[in-house]
């Protein structure tokens, strides 16, 4: 797609702003309201039959039909949604800020008390999800973004599930060739079969919260293999013995996260409550 390109006679493409493995992101004018947009094309992949991309692009409308369903300020709405020719894309405001990925690489750890404040509004926009039946599938730092007013903005709702079929993710290997940035965050029952829930969330979340304090993720590994090892049978450190003075009630809420077993996990709105009051 090219600079200037028109999709559905109504969005003109005037600058690629950001590209990743599930597509690219341009900003865009919006002819028919005059106004500046981001509209995401996404990957499909090669070599799909034609009931297969059917079913494929099937999926996405469904799922970015829920994702604009959904009423929270602190997720990134959905304003439109269409395909060019067998290319999907979605149409979303052009948000002014940075994503929690690239605060971190440049400030490194937040202070404690931001770093509540940051994952309690991810927490609220998982509540709104887990309400309506959505499960996020993909919380990592890259999906997190803080605005310039400092409000967070949970990305990619509608998004994950697409992707996961490109990948494979849904029917992980050790041989996997999803992303190892985004195994660094899965939840471990995501490797046994174990199937996608609200409380795979809330560990990927625990893991995005890890690194925002520590920064380094629960677990390290160089293959998929490693990682969805570490995530299974290993136990994840204190984060209090990363950064000392963290106290004690922050290891109890990190750990709970963390927890193997998604039914010892806090859901959205204790885990909102939690962080609260760790950001007083």
């Amino acid at each position: 797609m090219d600079n200037g390109a028109v999709l559905g006679g109504r969005y003109t493409l005037r600058e690629r702003i950001g590209a990743g493995g599930m597509g690219v992101v341009w900003r865009a004018t919006d002819t028919r309201l005059d106004r500046q947009v981001a509209v995401k094309l996404l990957s499909v992949p090669a070599g799909l039959s034609e009931g297969e991309r059917a079913r494929f692009l099937g999926m996405f409308v469904r799922e970015a039909r829920a994702a604009a369903a959904l009423e929270s300020s602190y997720v990134v709405p959905v304003f439109d949604h269409s395909a060019d020719g067998d290319t999907p894309y979605l149409v979303m405001p052009l948000l002014s800020g940075r994503t929690l990925r690239e605060l971190l690489d440049t400030y490194g750890p937040m202070e404690p008390a931001r770093a509540a404040e940051t994952a309690a509004q991810v927490c609220r926009a998982l509540v709104a999800a887990h309400r309506a039946g959505i499960v996020h599938r993909d919380i990592k730092p890259p999906n997190v973004m803080v605005t310039a007013e400092g409000t967070v903005k949970v990305l990619d709702f509608g998004v994950a599930k697409f992707i996961d079929a490109r990948t494979g993710a849904g029917h992980l290997t050790a041989t996997t060739d999803a992303p190892v940035g985004t195994l660094h965050y899965m939840a471990p029952e995501r490797f046994t079969g174990g199937g996608d829930t609200g409380a795979g969330d809330l560990y990927s979340l625990g893991c995005t919260l890890y690194e925002t304090l520590t920064g380094t993720t629960p677990f390290k590994g160089a293959s998929a293999a490693v990682l969805m090892y570490s995530h299974v049978h290993e136990e994840v450190r204190r984060p209090s013995e990363l950064r000392p003075g963290l106290g004690a009630a922050w290891d109890e809420l990190l750990l709970r996260l963390l927890a193997k077993d998604p039914a010892d996990r806090p859901d959205a709105t204790a885990a909102a409550t939690a962080l609260d009051a760790l950001a007083r």
